[in-house]
């Protein structure tokens, strides 16, 4: 028995066929058993959503002749995915985790979980480079359809240099071109599927030399607008980074302890300590800083409320490399890229 999954072109990708299972596009979802089909009322959460409270208004919408609800969303926590199916509701996410009750049948198809540490510790690809790391980062950030001219200059890399990475990309099959001369252009096939890509390179997740350092300030906000403040005044580019700087764009932890900044190559650690005003020290840090090689957190910085980050992939790639850093990089992921 063949089943066929209809599913919004967005998420088509979020699952792979199998013998067994046709994905198909569709702007009213569905999946059908032979002759059969049944339609999906698809339900978008947060992966820090309410369990109760969502179940109990998912429980409320249910009822003869409905729907089938799915709860669909980037991430759905494995007790959150036991208790849907407990009560019989469905579930899909970016991962690959699908779940259908209906009466005509089940289908269930649970995906390996995502070890971004495992895979970033293999052999990446050859040729990538740490430069071609920040044309990646640029890319997810301009838009899914680029010209070569356009990434160059928002890279800040020479035309040669992002051309190979843009053929390294569409050898992975991440990225494809579309039309001819200079109306060429590059299309990213879906950006969720490039993210993980680049998480998974090791040279877009080395660890770089870092110094810690405290810095008076009473609160982690006070502390991340001196950083800002004194590091501008003495012309050192910088961008705060993983944990802290999802906390500052709202999707972070409500407690950071240290605080990783990236400092251009150009400059040295001792030299942003020294424009800090702040103590080397392994005790008592709330600081870290962390050299930028190849200006991934440094250049491209985004401001908000006065205080200097890192470009938004960046920030994700650091908080995923932190400790206990893949739920606080999975809900900046969701509630800030959004793919």
């Amino acid at each position: 028995m063949e089943i066929t999954l209809a599913l919004p072109v967005a998420m088509h990708a979020w699952i792979a066929p199998r013998p067994w299972l046709r994905v198909s596009h569709a702007t009213s979802p569905s999946i059908a058993w032979d002759r059969l089909s049944v339609p999906l009322e698809l339900i978008r959460i947060e992966s820090h959503a309410d369990i109760e409270q969502l179940l109990e208004r998912l429980s409320r919408q249910r009822g003869p002749g409905q729907p089938v609800p799915l709860v669909t969303s980037s991430y759905i926590r494995a007790d959150l995915r036991e208790e849907l199916e407990r009560r019989g509701l469905g579930y899909l996410d970016r991962r690959g985790n699908l779940h259908v009750s209906s009466q005509a049948g089940i289908v269930h198809i649970e995906s390996g979980p995502v070890n971004h540490h495992k895979l970033a510790s293999g052999s990446g690809v050859a040729g990538l480079g740490v430069h071609g790391v920040r044309a990646v980062q640029a890319l997810l950030s301009e838009g899914d359809d680029q010209q070569v001219t356009h990434l160059a200059g928002v890279a800040e890399l020479s035309l040669s240099r992002t051309h190979s990475v843009l053929r390294l990309l569409e050898s992975e099959g991440l990225v494809r071109v579309t039309g001819k001369g200079p109306a060429t252009r590059r299309h990213v096939i879906d950006k969720s599927r490039l993210l993980d890509w680049l998480a998974a390179q090791p040279v877009a997740r080395r660890r770089e030399r870092q110094m810690l350092v405290a810095l008076y300030a009473r609160t982690p906000s006070e502390a991340w607008n001196l950083i800002t403040q004194r590091l501008d005044r003495a012309h050192i580019p910088h961008g705060i980074t993983g944990g802290a700087a999802a906390a500052a764009l709202g999707a972070g932890p409500t407690s950071v302890m240290v605080s990783p900044v990236r400092i251009s190559p150009q400059f040295s650690l001792e030299d942003a300590a020294t424009a800090l005003e702040s103590e080397k020290t392994e005790r008592g840090a709330n600081i870290r800083l962390i050299r930028d090689t190849g200006m991934l957190g440094s250049a491209h910085t985004i401001e908000h409320d006065g205080v200097r980050l890192a470009p938004r992939v960046r920030v994700y790639l650091d908080a995923l490399s932190e400790r206990r850093g893949e739920d606080i990089a999975q809900n900046f992921r969701e509630r800030v890229l959004g793919y």
